[in-house]
């Protein structure tokens, strides 16, 4: 809830119009051009003038009774015109805009005259619709803008009876909230099975969320000790390494033989030059 919606407007109707226009109904495509709207459009869905009427009345005795803000919607109807004055919250205007919008439009099918306007209460700008000789048409529409056009001393400003008469409605809505405290709102009368079930209800729902929440650190604790974080097959064959190096340093065993080789001292050379005597 953003913002706050202005919605006002009145219809003059010819003898004998309004039974009319309480059976016409409100339907999505009755108008191309709600397309290119953005404060009105289509209805959120389809129902007659009188089954609306009936909806804004049951609405507006829930801002009355029920809401604790200062919205406020009033629709009167008399033989020969309707009118209406509301300052709604955003959410509820998202819903209610399309049905009023097209429940004011279809006063062109009745011979009706009038306007309906929709404004951000913010900006006071928005959307009026304007029905007229048999044909409606809806446009963008800037009050500020008009006001300082056709307001002052020398111009009149046609809105300002209505923008004053809602503001006022609004001002004594705040106040009456601010001054009545919160109450409670009343509980049904329950006769004694609907008591017996209710309890027996509530004292099992709390023995079910504790025991779920006893039993939910045992879903988490087999990842925590998850011994494949740990691998010990990793780290063993590291260990074992030095089972490669070990016969390369036994290797002396190769070079010990030629070392203490007794053929290089060779007698055979010495013995045949010792026996010269002979020649002599």
């Amino acid at each position: 809830m953003g913002w706050n919606a202005l919605l006002f407007g009145d219809l003059e109707l010819p003898p004998g119009a309004l039974d009319r226009w309480r059976t016409l109904r409100i339907e999505e495509g009755l108008y191309r051009d709600w397309a290119r709207s953005s404060m009105m459009g289509e209805p959120a869905h389809e129902l007659t003038v009188e089954e609306l009427i009936e909806k804004l009345a049951d609405h507006a005795r829930w801002c009355d009774e029920t809401y604790d803000g200062p919205d406020h919607q009033r629709l009167t109807l008399t033989e020969r015109s309707v009118s209406l004055r509301a300052q709604i919250n955003e959410d509820d205007f998202r819903y209610w805009n399309g049905l009023v919008a097209t429940m004011f439009r279809l006063g062109e099918k009745v011979g009706a005259e009038g306007e309906y306007l929709a404004l951000a209460s913010d900006e006071m700008a928005g959307e009026r619709l304007v029905i007229s000789g048999g044909t409606s048409r809806h446009e963008r529409v800037d009050l500020v803008d008009e006001m300082m056009r056709r307001g002052g001393p020398s111009g009149v400003f046609p809105y300002q009876p209505i923008l004053d008469e809602i503001s006022a409605v609004t001002s004594a809505r705040l106040q009456a909230r601010a001054a009545t405290p919160k109450k409670a709102p009343p509980r049904e009368p329950q006769d004694a099975k609907t008591l017996l079930a209710s309890s027996a209800a509530s004292t099992k729902t709390p023995n079910k969320r504790a025991s779920l929440k006893k039993a939910s650190p045992k879903k988490a604790s087999p990842k925590k000790a998850s011994p494949k974080k740990a691998s010990p097959k990793r780290a063993s064959p590291k260990k074992a390494s030095p089972k490669k190096a070990s016969p390369k340093k036994a290797s002396p065993k190769k070079a010990s033989p030629k070392k203490a080789s007794p053929k290089k001292a060779s007698p055979k050379r010495a013995s045949p030059k010792k026996a010269s005597p002979r020649k002599a």
